[in-house]
Parts: structure tokens; C-alpha cells; sequence
């Protein structure tokens, strides 16, 4: 999956969302006009904790299937989801950074709860454990 139709999804779960205001002001709060608009417009300019908000804006979470069957409804399943399917798949951090060519640092302090991830590096993650991303 790429960031164009990642946040096609999300466009369209929030369109299918029954979700009254008053619920997702804490959410939308969080979230910037401008971030906001780079989801709905997929211009990749934001990161995994900007997606979350919006996918608890919607009141909905989304499902990850590689070795196992994640439902993700926070960033710490997001952060076990793929630190545990890094590791059925035998592979390290360093390789892991190596794969999708980013930092090893950037790998161990998202799994390690210290950093975020850019959401074309998250994207490239998944792809390189072969994770299928699918919303419910």
C-alpha cells in the first residue's frame, strides 16, 4: 500500500463514520487544519501519532495481517505489531533500517516507545514484512 490510497482509506472511513462532533473534538483538537488536509489529501506530510488521531476521530481502528492477525486501535499495538512481526520474520532492526533505508535509531526508538514514524517510512516497514493493512 502506498500514502495515496493509505489515506484514501482513511478519507473513507471517516466519510462511513457515524460519529457525532462533540466525540471527535478531542481528537480533531489535537490535529491541525494543515494536518488534517495532508491525510485527506495524501500528501504524506505527516506521521503514524497524526494518523492514529484521525483514526480515533473516526472511532475506528484498522487491522494489520503478517504472521498474525493485529487489530490496531493505538500506537503501542502499532509499535508491537511490527517489533513482533520484525521478529517472526528473523530479521533485525539494523536490517529492518537497512531495508527500507532508514536510520536504525529511527526503528529501535519507535519500537522502543522514543520516536514516531514518518508515514512513508511506515508504510515502507510494512511493506517490507509484507503486512497487509486492512480497515474494518
Amino acid at each position: 500500500m502506498n500514502c495515496t490510497e493509505l489515506c484514501e482509506q482513511l478519507v473513507k472511513q471517516k466519510d462511513e463514520a457515524h460519529v457525532r462532533l462533540k466525540d471527535s473534538l478531542p481528537y480533531i483538537l489535537q490535529l491541525s487544519n494543515k494536518k488534517i488536509e495532508a491525510i485527506e489529501r495524501g500528501f504524506g506530510s505527516f506521521n503514524v501519532n497524526d494518523m492514529m488521531l484521525y483514526i480515533l476521530m473516526c472511532k475506528t481502528s484498522f487491522i494489520l495481517t503478517g504472521q498474525e492477525y493485529w487489530i490496531i486501535s493505538t500506537v503501542d499495538d502499532l509499535r508491537e505489531c511490527i517489533k513482533r512481526e520484525r521478529e517472526f520474520a528473523g530479521i533485525s532492526s539494523r536490517q529492518l533500517a537497512k531495508n527500507v533505508k532508514v536510520p536504525m535509531t529511527v526503528i529501535d526508538a519507535f519500537e522502543n516507545r522514543n520516536g514516531g514514524l514518518r508515514i512513508e517510512s511506515f508504510l515502507d516497514i510494512i511493506n517490507a514484512l509484507d503486512i497487509e493493512i486492512q480497515f474494518e
